[in-house]
């Protein structure tokens, strides 16, 4: 299960074109994406919904010899898992359906934040932008290019190549912009790069990163670039 998680992490990555030393939490509370342990654990339990309904027989027979570690035993240890009661089996099939949807989404959100408590980045992104919704995608990943998806992603998540962002690829911390102030990507967005010859008089401030509004977003996005392309041409010297 670990290695299929790390393979839908690693597309998930290449998809949004961000730095292999991305979070794993970033990618699903921005994306609102589910991993793929909590997919088929969700799947598993629907399909016990459906074969409670079938009339099989030899099907229901072998069901109900319960072997030790065997399909359904597994699938009711998943259930006491995902916290999923035997009250929440009841009703129509689209019913049960969207009750174990929202208790995967409850344990998935619940195990994402608790392994991310840690990690400055992951606050930073759930300190400016609204609650998070597993299986909700932010409209911007639906509606804008896939760069300007790639680049808010990247400001939002704090990967872009600023010191403070990596700062165990750095001894020194102070700016290579202005020689002066510690280079964290605040003062970089907002203080330094307005006086960069091919950034001039453009800042970038948190308020328009974390804007739900798409023209806010995509102004933010074309400024971005262009900082995030001299960012590259630091980075390399």
């Amino acid at each position: 299960m670990t290695e299929l998680n790390k393979i839908m992490d690693q597309i998930i990555k290449r998809v949004l074109i961000t730095p292999v030393t991305t979070p794993r939490e970033a990618l699903y509370i921005e994306t609102g994406l589910l991993d793929n342990e909590h997919i088929i654990k969700k799947n598993r339990i629907n399909m016990q919904k459906r074969l409670n309904e079938t009339q099989n027989n030899l099907l229901q027979k072998v069901r109900q010899e319960k072997t030790k570690g065997g399909w359904e035993e597994t699938t009711e240890e998943v259930k006491i898992e995902m916290n999923v009661s035997d009250k929440d089996m009841e009703g129509k099939r689209d019913t049960v359906k969207t009750k174990v949807r929202k208790k995967i989404h409850e344990k998935f959100k619940t195990e994402v934040e608790k392994t991310s408590e840690s990690k400055s980045k992951i606050k930073f992104l759930l300190e400016h932008r609204e609650n998070w919704t597993p299986g909700k995608r932010p409209e911007y990943m639906n509606k804008m290019t896939r760069m300007q998806t790639s680049i808010i992603f990247r400001a939002r998540t704090r990967m872009l190549k600023t010191i403070d962002n990596y700062k165990g690829a750095f001894k020194e911390t102070t700016c290579r912009g202005c020689g002066k102030e510690s280079e964290t990507q605040k003062h970089i967005l907002e203080t330094c790069a307005k006086s960069w010859k091919a950034t001039k008089n453009i800042t970038v401030t948190n308020k328009e990163i974390f804007s739900t509004k798409l023209p806010i977003l995509r102004n933010a996005a074309r400024k971005l670039l262009l900082i995030d392309k001299e960012l590259q041409i630091l980075w390399k010297e």
